[in-house]
């Protein structure tokens, strides 16, 4: 997991570093779950990928986001 501040800071300010107009899109799923639960010879139970962080985390990792330098971000509440 990266939803951390210090993480998201870190990885915020680095993308931005390397491209001012970079795209950073925060999932609150993992699109790519469904497609790894047969490598453990498990079966995916979902309909759809359950979300992890309430509203308000989600709204919270934005402004970090943005606190170091992200303009175009993408969110997934």
């Amino acid at each position: 997991m990266t939803a951390t501040e210090r993480n998201l800071a870190a990885i915020a300010e680095f993308i931005s570093g390397c491209y001012a107009d970079v795209r950073y899109e925060l999932l609150n799923d993992n699109p790519l779950a469904a497609a790894k639960y047969h490598l453990s010879d498990m079966e995916y139970c979902f309909a759809e990928n359950p979300k992890i962080y309430r509203e308000n985390e989600m709204l919270r990792f934005g402004e970090i986001a943005r606190e170091y330098g992200v303009r175009n971000l993408i969110m997934e509440l």
